[in-house]
């Protein structure tokens, strides 16, 4: 469904659909190429190219080509001529210039930068240790790390990450409320991920990175989103009937 006409491009193992060619941006001093892309959770991205150095020369030189023809003065036409002999020394390192009305020479595409638009602000709501609690779209995220993984001794989960989360199915209710013991069967288990570290300790900041990027999949995922509206509207309809049930024998409690 997200295949195109503008192609693919790949970051840290994900693809990502470009959304249109790209265009030039910036300066002559300082210009590149950038499109807009999407991956298949719908988040935006864009990706940046940086034009080549004989890309920069060629413009440069159509620059000076083109201010000579429109120069009547003698002394500039031999300054221009000048910079043109040496920038055209200078292009011939890299075999030559290119043809600057053809944009794809303009850069090496297989080399770009990429940046994810908008990337959404989770709120911690609780935390507990190594234990936190996060509201994820429509459903609660509950993410432990500390775990051990390949042969280290010590604690495992069945993703065999340093952390694990979680997101909650159970009966409606405030945040406050909401089990932090992810052995809870409301808790079910989603996907790991591990962050690494060194000698200094974790790598906080790749936790967070990897963090973001499973809460935005999960408060993304619909499939997820239903299954939880269905599993709390079941909870509520069996909350309510015992609550009918109590209300018409309120002393079948007392009795036993």
């Amino acid at each position: 469904m997200l295949e195109n006409s503008y192609g693919t491009v790949s970051v840290d193992g994900k693809k990502l659909w470009l959304r249109q060619d790209a265009y030039a941006v910036g300066t002559l001093d300082n210009s590149y190429y950038e499109a807009f892309a999407v991956d298949a959770l719908g988040c935006d991205f864009k990706v940046r190219w940086e034009t080549t150095q004989i890309w920069n020369i060629s413009e440069e030189l159509g620059r000076l080509h083109f201010e000579l023809s429109q120069t009547r003065d003698a002394s500039e036409q031999t300054v221009l001529r000048q910079n043109i002999r040496a920038l055209d020394a200078v292009a011939e390192r890299y075999g030559g210039a290119v043809d600057i009305e053809d944009e794809s020479n303009a850069c090496d595409w297989d080399r770009y930068s990429v940046t994810q638009l908008d990337v959404p602000e989770f709120e911690e709501l609780r935390s507990n240790g190594d234990t936190q609690l996060y509201r994820a779209g429509k459903v609660y995220a509950l993410v432990v790390n500390g775990f051990s993984t390949g042969n280290e001794l010590g604690i495992h989960n069945q993703f065999d990450t340093e952390a694990i989360v979680y997101y909650w199915q159970g009966a409606p209710r405030s945040f406050n409320d909401i089990s932090m013991d992810r052995r809870s069967a409301d808790w079910v288990p989603y996907t790991g991920f591990d962050f690494g570290g060194n000698e200094d300790g974790p790598d906080w900041d790749a936790y967070e990175q990897q963090l973001n990027l499973v809460l935005t999949s999960l408060s993304q995922d619909t499939s997820i989103a239903s299954d939880v509206e269905r599993k709390q509207a079941q909870n509520a309809r069996g909350v309510n009937e015992q609550m009918r049930r109590k209300s018409e024998h309120p002393c079948r409690s007392d009795e036993r």
